[in-house]
């Protein structure tokens, strides 16, 4: 319970990361893209440095190398696919204003953005300037709203882009045993090993611990909804 407890006050004290997030897709919606070309190109970076044994910055471990391939490759297509997915997209002009005058009751259910009469629990994208049914959120790396009709490739996509995250953590953690000598590593010429000789996997570890934790809160918050 204890444990329970300490998880939901990390995810409580990510809530201000999650409003720079929400700033940034408002701040920069029209650059969407960007966002999704750059998570593509984190899980095909991925894929072939575990790919190519030339490339490989831990190709002893033949197990997670193929973790990373395998899974890594399939959260590419599920990107692909999360992208063209239909959310759900509620039809819009299907109520005139005729309609809003004499049916007045209705306007709580109605979207005067798009003029259309909304499901429950429908909601107008602020992103896309449409109404989604079951709208959850816009999601910047499928560059596509996530609703009632996608929703189960985007929950795929976590699931499947997860393992690879942590893969990749644990060759950037296991480097410096595998290709610095000993000594080295336990001596305090180590991190001017690592930052001066090998700037690039403290990057990667920076950049993929990020990714990582991100999408581990992401896929436990939408775990939690589909079981509640």
């Amino acid at each position: 319970m204890g444990g329970y407890k300490k998880l939901i006050s990390i995810l409580k004290s990510c809530e201000k990361a999650g409003e720079v997030y929400t700033w940034m897709r408002y701040r920069f919606k029209e650059n969407q893209p960007v966002f999704m070309s750059f998570g593509f190109a984190v899980s095909v970076f991925a894929v072939v440095l575990c790919l190519f044994p030339f490339a490989s910055i831990f190709p002893a471990d033949f197990a997670a190398r193929w973790i990373v391939i395998i899974l890594g490759t399939n959260s590419c297509i599920l990107m692909l696919l999360g992208w063209r997915s239909e959310p759900g997209v509620v039809p819009a002009g299907t109520v005139s204003a005729k309609d809003l005058l004499n049916f007045d009751q209705r306007r709580r259910n109605v979207c005067y953005t798009c003029m259309a009469e909304k499901p429950l629990r429908s909601k107008h994208s602020s992103i896309s300037n449409r109404c989604i049914e079951r709208f959850d959120h816009y999601c910047a790396w499928i560059n596509n709203d996530v609703g009632l009709k996608n929703h189960r490739i985007f929950y795929a996509y976590l699931v499947s882009v997860l393992p690879p995250l942590w893969a990749m953590v644990y060759f950037s953690v296991m480097f410096p045993f595998t290709y610095i000598p000993a000594e080295e590593v336990n001596s305090a010429r180590y991190f001017h090993t690592m930052f001066v000789g090998h700037t690039w996997i403290v990057l990667l570890f920076i950049l993929y611990v990020a990714f990582a934790i991100f999408v581990t809160i992401l896929l436990f918050d939408h775990t939690k909804m589909m079981v509640t």
